[in-house]
């Protein structure tokens, strides 16, 4: 027979292993050579959009959203590559999932082209109306908004 104080000192053992076990796990996507994060795959995705590398971008940006469906700065890149393809239906599947509030001015302008060109002329106001004055499309978009 086991005497009882053999099983506590047991217990107290696998209870910290557990708990430490726990901790590795957290902290295992933190060592080097781990595999990237969402975000880190998204600046990478936005490095390439900047370079106007579009495939590798795209790779990229789906990559992120199998991960990560919900990760809307992914959308919204992904939206613009394909907008500025000349795939407005691709891009118009991308700007519609996502809530106005989203819509950065950076993007305003492409969302509210791509939104108006498939009859969505209330979320093309919202996007024409995120447009900057300062922006090179400022004019054009007061035209858009005008006329939706």
């Amino acid at each position: 027979m086991i005497p009882r104080q053999f099983h506590c000192r047991l217990r107290a053992a696998l209870a910290r292993v557990l708990v430490l076990a726990a901790f590795a796990a957290v902290l295992a996507p933190a060592r080097a050579g781990a595999a990237p994060t969402s975000v880190q795959v998204f600046q990478k995705a936005q490095k390439a959009f900047k370079e106007e590398k579009w495939k590798i971008a795209k790779s990229l940006l789906v990559g992120v959203l199998r991960k990560q469906p919900e990760f809307q700065p992914a959308r919204m890149l992904l939206g613009r590559i394909f907008f500025r393809e000349g795939k407005m239906g691709l891009a118009y599947r991308y700007f519609k999932a996502l809530p106005s509030d989203a819509i950065g001015p950076d993007a305003a302008y492409e969302v509210g082209v791509t939104m108006f060109a498939r009859k969505n002329y209330k979320r093309a106001l919202v996007g024409f109306a995120r447009v900057p004055s300062s922006s090179k499309y400022a004019n054009l978009a007061h035209f858009y908004r005008g006329i939706s």
